[in-house]
């Protein structure tokens, strides 16, 4: 009987390494892709590249288990969160990670890195059993043609991850380079879940389209557009590039099995669209949630939700005036601009206090025409969710269970500071203005069924009728931080540059401790 279970256990291995073979595109059809040329054969296996995930077990490792946390005395796992900007770093996040005291020593010229803080950082890293990671590249020549998620897996030794391609890369500055490797070349980019823990099963979600990085990118830079992109790279260090690219958003699902547990959990990691307004996030939240909302396990859900205010799709000056005189709101402070002049000397001043009351806390409620909030909603779909099986997100910001006992809403699961959230992307590192909150974790954690706690609001059940309890969420800025090589101009003005040259990633990544 063992016999032809591991017949059929080799068969199913040998269909999955040849689905995974059906999904790569010689070169040649990247090429006819990239000329939008129509042949079905190809969008066959665009369909099924972005529709299917293969968990991936090398197999290398020891086994993780749960720990006691000193604090509550309750079993624990931790997660972390990471957009890790392609992966332009994983040499030096290994380095950081295992090569410490080197490490610490040649980044540390300019005295910049708090060291105990440092250290403490590796440790959570070292530590941790479940990653999450956003923009991962998978034979990208911008970063060395490199499996970023497999790299990452070894790194943190970790013998399962699945990986979700949300494009396939068809720019001319890659297709086009004489330098590139066509053996090589994949030029896939997506999300990707690594696990310490066994992964079980896998599934990809598409969420609507909100921009199309095919079409759009074709078309032609309106002198606006050009002006807006100068001044990114002119004012903030970051470069607006174009990406010609097929694809669209999505969320990967995964069910994880926990050691000695009854309960497997399911983790999300996802990207929403930054080339759109936030109503199209909305949409995105919205048909996600819904997708979710049988899954009666607990849930992770992570990501760059990118909860900005502003898009960054090409615009013009028509576009500018179409959202304009759509939009009753943006019509109404437009008008009253126009007709008093008074509101020139104020708008300033109106501007930068809505801006900094909403980045460091995109959850505040707005109010009409001048201090709106219009990415509050994705917060709200959230608070209000129901699963299927009665529990929700878990806002609670119990004090003893918050990183430095900064409480109030999500702070046992997202770091806040004095009124908001810390911040985890930066325009500006030292203008309060361009800090913004863009990665979270939201976990739905589970009643205890007959506990002595009659609260309505799951937010004010208190931790110990809840099993799968978010604790101690915080950023790890100062490993983030902790890279200080100094690069040369002409890796500034790299073509492909979009990224941080003075961090591991242009992102924080964000942890917290799940409560079992």
């Amino acid at each position: 009987m063992r016999f032809y279970r591991l017949i059929i256990l080799i068969i199913i291995q040998l269909l999955i390494i040849n689905a995974s073979f059906a999904n790569s595109f010689e070169f040649r059809e990247l090429e006819s892709l990239a000329a939008n040329k129509k042949e079905e054969v190809l969008e066959t296996k665009l369909k099924n590249l972005f529709s299917n995930s293969t968990i991936v077990n090398l197999n290398k490792y020891k086994n993780a288990s749960t720990f006691i946390d000193k604090t509550t005395s309750r079993n624990a796992f931790r997660i972390i969160h990471w957009n890790i900007e392609r992966g332009y770093k994983l040499k030096e996040i290994n380095e950081a990670l295992h090569e410490t005291e080197q490490y610490f020593i040649k980044n540390n010229e300019l005295k910049k890195i708090k060291e105990k803080k440092f250290l403490e950082e590796v440790d959570i890293f070292n530590e941790t059993q479940i990653f999450t990671l956003n923009e991962a590249d998978k034979g990208m020549p911008r970063t060395q043609y490199n499996n970023t998620v497999r790299t990452f897996a070894e790194i943190t030794k970790s013998n399962y991850y699945v990986f979700a391609p949300e494009f396939l890369e068809l720019d001319d500055k890659y297709l086009k380079d004489k330098k590139i490797n066509k053996n090589l070349y994949q030029g896939l980019h997506g999300n990707a879940i690594i696990s310490k823990f066994p992964i079980l099963k896998s599934k990809i979600i598409r969420l609507p389209e909100c921009y199309n990085w095919f079409e759009g990118e074709l078309e032609e830079l309106s002198s606006l557009e050009k002006a807006k992109r100068k001044a990114a790279k002119v004012f903030f260090n970051a470069p607006i590039i174009s990406e010609l690219r097929r694809g669209n958003r999505n969320a990967l699902v995964a069910t994880i099995e926990l050691p000695n547990m009854a309960q497997n959990i399911t983790v999300v990691s996802t990207h929403f669209e930054n080339r759109c307004f936030p109503i199209c996030r909305k949409k995105q939240m919205q048909y996600l949630l819904e997708q979710l909302k049988d899954i009666n396990t607990p849930l992770i859900l992570s990501g760059d939700f990118n909860n900005a205010e502003v898009s960054s799709e090409p615009t013009s000056f028509g576009k500018v005036i179409y959202r304009t005189v759509t939009d009753w709101q943006n019509l109404s402070r437009a008008i009253i601009t126009w007709f008093n002049p008074l509101t020139y000397f104020f708008s300033p001043a109106i501007l930068a206090f809505n801006t900094l009351r909403k980045t460091h806390d995109p959850t505040v409620p707005g109010l009409p025409i001048f201090f709106r909030n219009k990415s509050a909603d994705l917060f709200w779909l959230l608070i209000n969710f129901k699963f299927t099986d009665g529990n929700m997100f878990d806002f609670s910001d119990e004090k003893k269970l918050c990183y430095k006992g900064k409480d109030g809403k999500l702070a046992n699961s997202n770091e806040r500071i004095l009124k908001g959230f810390k911040s985890t992307f930066k325009l500006i590192k030292s203008n309060l203005l361009f800090h913004f909150r863009f990665d979270w974790l939201f976990v739905k954690s589970l009643r205890i069924k007959g506990c002595q706690d009659n609260e309505d609001d799951f937010e004010d059940i208190k931790s110990k009728c809840k099993n799968f309890v978010p604790a101690f969420g915080r950023n790890l800025s100062e490993f983030n931080k902790s890279h200080n090589k100094v690069y040369d101009k002409e890796t500034k003005d790299n073509v492909y540059r979009d990224f941080d040259v003075s961090q591991l990633s242009d992102h924080d990544p964000i942890t917290c401790e799940i409560l079992i």
